[in-house]
């Protein structure tokens, strides 16, 4: 889901650069759903749908 890779950039130092892969990008997408849907079903349960919390909390 992530490559790396290694560069030179000056003449004793190396740098690491990390890459998402296409799979990764896809399980990120997938991931974001789900934590969205978990989170609007914590805010409904908490009262905090779209119009703010409940004044009789």
């Amino acid at each position: 889901m992530v490559t790396s890779r290694w560069q030179q950039v000056a003449e004793r130092q190396r740098r690491r650069y990390y890459e998402i892969t296409e799979l990764g990008h896809q399980t990120l997408s997938k991931k974001l759903v789900e934590w969205q849907s978990f989170s609007i079903a914590v805010d409904k349960l908490m009262g905090l749908g779209t119009d703010g919390p409940k004044a009789n909390l």
